[in-house]
């Protein structure tokens, strides 16, 4: 009997803070699995802020650069998390850059 090889995804926890005129989530810290990408994640943004089609939402790091949207999570976790968290801001209007 063949065994079924179970894939366990590692996921890792990411916190987000409004800037601009953005309006902040409910819940603010998730756990996501390492190999989303900031293109899924601005996807997802634009679904719990309720965008329209025309609005966009711009996500940083650390207050300062956007990630190019195939960045994957884990990437960024692994070069600025600190303290257990990936920590990202968005905004619906660019704000640094």
């Amino acid at each position: 009997m063949a065994e079924l090889a179970e894939s366990v995804v590692e996921k890792i926890t990411v916190s987000l803070s409004p800037i601009g005129n953005a309006p902040a989530l409910k819940q603010k810290r998730f756990a996501v699995s390492r190999e989303k990408n900031i293109g899924w994640l601005n996807q997802w943004l634009r679904k719990n802020l309720k965008c329209d089609a025309a609005d966009s939402v711009f996500v940083y790091i650390q207050n300062s650069f956007s990630p190019a949207l195939d960045t994957d999570l884990g990437s960024l976790y692994d070069c600025y998390g600190s303290n257990g968290k990936l920590t990202l801001a968005y905004s619906k209007m660019r704000a640094y850059g």
